[in-house]
């Protein structure tokens, strides 16, 4: 009878702990936008992704504690900036503004018209990071696509009792269930069971 019980109170501390890590990242991007003419790191820069220009490389860095969800996957050593939060992918990895949320250079989006649901939103509005994994893979993913799935990409994942937790522009992280998700954007997301499913 107390075993359920303390899996819940478990859980519920690594959520909390969750939600700290996402705030704690958020600021960190807020610091670095600062540095870089109010930019974020692109998702992947065809060399390192987004953690790696945030933490200049550092695996000591203090943030690197913060970068992995305490109810995620371990992580495997060399994978240490690609098995993170993932980074909302909602325009096609262009660096965004923080200041406008939107693409730097969005003429050359592809997709930013299907993406077109997450641009002219308010900052308590806009998703940053998030819990994600990649899709057909038991690991944490540093990307967290909105609208397709990609295998070799991350998509939301619901691992905090079938609720997903994500950061927002103005720094506020919130948790959602899957009606919850649908009704921010997101149209695919990673189940328990490693299942990319649809929610449309």
């Amino acid at each position: 009878m107390l075993l359920p019980a303390l899996n819940k109170a478990r859980e519920k501390a690594r959520n909390s702990s969750c939600t700290s890590n996402l705030k704690g990242l958020t600021s960190a991007a807020i610091m670095y936008s600062d540095e870089y003419n109010g930019e974020l790191p692109l998702y992947y820069d065809n060399v390192n992704p987004w953690l790696y220009h945030i933490v200049d490389g550092n695996l000591n860095h203090a943030l690197m504690k913060a970068a992995f969800c305490p109810s995620g996957e371990p992580v495997t050593a060399g994978n240490e900036f690609y098995m993170v939060y993932g980074i909302h992918f909602g325009h096609d990895g262009n660096a965004m503004k923080f200041s406008t949320m939107a693409p730097r250079e969005p003429s050359r989006s592809a997709v930013t018209a299907v993406n077109s649901r997450f641009l002219n939103r308010s900052p308590s509005q806009m998703p940053l990071f998030g819990d994600s994994r990649k899709v057909g893979s038991k690991v944490q993913w540093h990307t967290m696509l909105a609208l397709n799935m990609a295998t070799n990409e991350g998509l939301v994942t619901v691992r905090h009792s079938m609720r997903a937790n994500l950061a927002f522009f103005d720094g506020h992280v919130s948790n959602f269930d899957r009606p919850g998700l649908y009704g921010i954007g997101y149209r695919y997301i990673v189940d328990h069971t490693d299942t990319a499913i649809s929610i449309w």
